[in-house]
């Protein structure tokens, strides 16, 4: 009796290290959902429930299928509750030795692993400790009885490791399918550029305006890097708990799938649409003192000059580099482009004549414009622009159907709760109704769009199609 309880002591203290893993994973990764509400109060329960079913099995084996054994080994589950949260400290204990030295990383595997990760690192806990209680069982029962020992405290591995982890991989899907409790901790907006910028202060200011219209508490969180992509990745990576959005933008949704070579995920299967924010062009625009006065005096003088006229760009695959490909590809003019890391070096020289013209966005240009040191040319927009209601679009100048917006499209991983989605398509279309938000948006050069999912959706799919097909049509590379 005295070695059957010791092997029992042995088996739950090499559980415990790893059932207190499990624990901390779940705590960190679920903290305010279900998940992390729940697993406190089911992890008792389901100890209780499975060790008490372990050491019948064994007692039974042992002791013979009676009543009396059954009562012997509740009794024993009842009474080594002390030992078994003593057990749990000390577990605790050397879980932070263990994360002290590296050996544990902080998120190890995705939750869907857990079940994997638990019953592989549970045989090589359990696995010398099995091999032990065969061969003290040897002596006296013979190889035989050795082995078939073995069976119930094999059993008791596998149900003691996956099934804490099976019900820490399933309650974190039991919370996401309960959308009407959405949310219960903060929402992270992904923004792809670096603070300061455009579709920073945009991200911003949504963000802000639909935490403080539905009491949310919405955090943006910026991840530049090649051209947005790096941000926008890591949305499409994230977990599709309706707790990660991404601001999305024509160059990495829609320019770069057809212009880059390979992108690191797919905007039409590993993203979906939720709200479109809003629109602004992009100004064409040359130093104040420029000879050229419009749209044909610029053409005109490329014509006379091909490859001589340089174009300045803030940087390239953006809205403002494919507008100056999709004039030369309609005007049939040959220029050349001049790429900058930014739009500041390149207003910069073309102040400097170092650049002959150049597409910025209003931000960039605008202050200039009024200050008497740039001259606007035209618009790319169908319409023009309320700020600058003197300079006409590109359209008006002689290129019917020229149109290069730079929009602003919420987006979140594929598989987020389509219920999620439509609380915060409609949280987005509320916060661009504040007259507060569309003068904002106004003064910098923008338009609120919002819509339905479906119109994101559809507008998506049809600025993919459109700079597809220009970026094919043009022959437009990367140099």
């Amino acid at each position: 009796m005295y070695s059957l309880l010791g092997e029992c002591r042995a088996l739950w203290q090499a559980r415990s290290l790893l059932w207190v893993m499990t624990r901390r994973e779940v705590a960190a990764r679920h903290a305010g959902t279900a998940a992390g509400v729940l697993w406190p109060y089911l992890q008792p329960l389901l100890t209780v429930a499975a060790y008490y079913l372990v050491f019948d099995v064994v007692f039974s084996m042992r002791l013979g299928d009676n009543a009396p054994t059954h009562a012997v080994g509740a009794f024993l589950v009842v009474g080594a509750l002390p030992w078994m949260a003593f057990c749990d400290a000390t577990a605790r204990g050397m879980n932070s030795l263990v994360e002290a030295g590296g050996i544990l990383q902080k998120n190890p595997l995705p939750p869907v692993l857990f079940p994997m990760r638990a019953v592989l690192a549970s045989s090589v806990i359990f696995g010398p400790l099995l091999l032990l209680v065969a061969l003290a069982y040897l002596p006296q029962h013979g190889l035989t009885w050795s082995l078939v020992a073995l069976i119930p405290l094999l059993l008791g591995q596998l149900l003691l490791c996956a099934l804490p982890a099976l019900a820490a991989a399933l309650l974190p899907l039991a919370a996401q399918a309960q959308p009407d409790h959405w949310p219960s901790r903060a929402v992270r907006m992904v923004v792809p550029y670096t603070p300061g910028g455009g579709t920073d202060a945009v991200a911003r200011q949504i963000s802000e305006r639909v935490g403080t219209l539905n009491k949310w508490t919405v955090v943006v969180d910026n991840k530049p890097g090649a051209g947005g992509n790096i941000g926008l990745d890591a949305v499409a990576k994230s977990a599709p708990d309706g707790y990660t959005f991404g601001m999305g933008q024509p160059a990495n949704l829609a320019i770069n799938p057809a212009l880059l070579p390979s992108m690191p995920f797919n905007p039409r299967t590993d993203l979906i649409p939720v709200a479109l924010v809003a629109a602004q062009p992009t100004v064409l625009v040359v130093p104040q003192d420029s000879p050229w006065k419009s749209v044909q005096d610029l053409v005109k003088a490329a014509k006379a000059d091909p490859g001589g006229i340089r174009q300045g760009l803030a940087s390239t695959g953006t809205v403002g580099h494919l507008a100056g490909e999709m004039l030369a590809f309609k005007a049939g003019i040959q220029v050349l482009n001049v790429p900058y890391k930014g739009a500041a070096p390149a207003v910069t020289d073309l102040l400097g004549k170092q650049t002959h013209y150049m597409f910025g966005t209003p931000q960039a240009v605008y202050p200039l414009l009024k200050g008497g040191k740039l001259r606007a040319l035209a618009v790319t927009s169908a319409k023009r622009l309320p700020i600058l209601p003197e300079v006409p679009t590109v359209a008006e100048s002689g290129y019917a159907g020229f149109e290069a917006v730079d929009w602003k499209l919420i987006v979140a991983p594929k598989g987020t709760p389509a219920a999620i989605v439509q609380k915060m398509n409609t949280a987005v279309n509320a916060a661009l109704q504040q007259p507060a938000v569309q003068q904002q948006l106004q003064a910098e050069g923008s338009t609120a769009l919002g819509g339905s999912i479906q119109d994101a959706a559809q507008y998506l799919l049809k600025e993919q199609t459109d700079w597809a097909a220009l970026i094919r049509d043009a022959k437009i590379r990367l140099e």
